[in-house]
């Protein structure tokens, strides 16, 4: 497909929306940038750092 008219032709007019519909409120989360993997590499930052900080002060005790 190179543009609407073979869209068209592909897939048909399409039927109008039955009624209009407001998801503003359901959105709240959503941001415009994938803030998501930033959570993410935190949690596994942190995990990480406690895990070598327990390793490190259990060599302490031997």
């Amino acid at each position: 497909m190179n543009n609407v008219n073979q869209a068209t032709e592909l897939f048909g007019q399409g039927f109008p929306p039955k009624q209009q519909v407001n998801v503003e409120h359901k959105m709240w989360f959503m941001f415009e940038q994938d803030i998501d993997m930033y959570i993410v590499g935190v949690i596994v930052f942190a995990v990480i750092f406690i895990f070598f900080m327990r390793l490190r002060k259990k060599k302490r005790k031997v």
